[in-house]
C-alpha cells in the first residue's frame, strides 16, 4: 500500500489506527501493536490452529502441555548431558579460533 500511494511506513501506518479507531477496533490496534515482533509466529499458530478446528481452549491445552514437555524434558538427565556436550563443543570451537588468532597476531607480530 506505501509504494503505490507513495507514502511512508509510518504515514501506512497511522492510516491504519485512524481506520481501527474509526471501525472502533480499538483492541485490534492494541493487540496488533504487541504481537507485532511476532507476527510470523502468531499466523502460522492461528493457521494450524483453524486447520486442526482447534478452539480457543484446545490451543490453550496444547500450549501447557507443550511447556509441561519441555521442563520434563530439560530436567532429564539425557538434556543435561546433551546441554553439557554441547557446552563443551562450544568451549573448545572458541579456544580452537582463539588459538588461531593468536597465531595469526604472532604472525603478524613477526613481520
Amino acid at each position: 500500500m506505501a509504494i503505490k500511494l507513495d507514502m511512508s511506513a509510518d504515514d501506512v501506518d497511522k492510516v491504519y489506527r485512524q481506520f481501527w479507531a474509526l471501525e472502533r477496533l480499538h483492541q485490534l490496534e492494541i493487540v496488533y501493536y504487541e504481537i507485532k515482533p511476532y507476527l510470523s509466529s502468531f499466523l502460522r499458530l492461528f493457521k494450524i490452529m483453524k486447520q486442526q478446528g482447534m478452539g480457543e481452549q484446545e490451543v490453550v491445552n496444547a500450549v501447557k502441555f507443550a511447556d509441561k514437555l519441555i521442563n520434563d524434558a530439560k530436567n532429564s538427565e539425557d538434556y543435561q548431558k546433551i546441554e553439557k556436550i554441547a557446552e563443551e563443543k562450544v568451549n573448545a570451537t572458541l579456544q580452537d579460533k582463539k588459538a588461531m588468532l593468536v597465531t595469526a597476531l604472532i604472525a603478524i607480530l613477526e613481520t
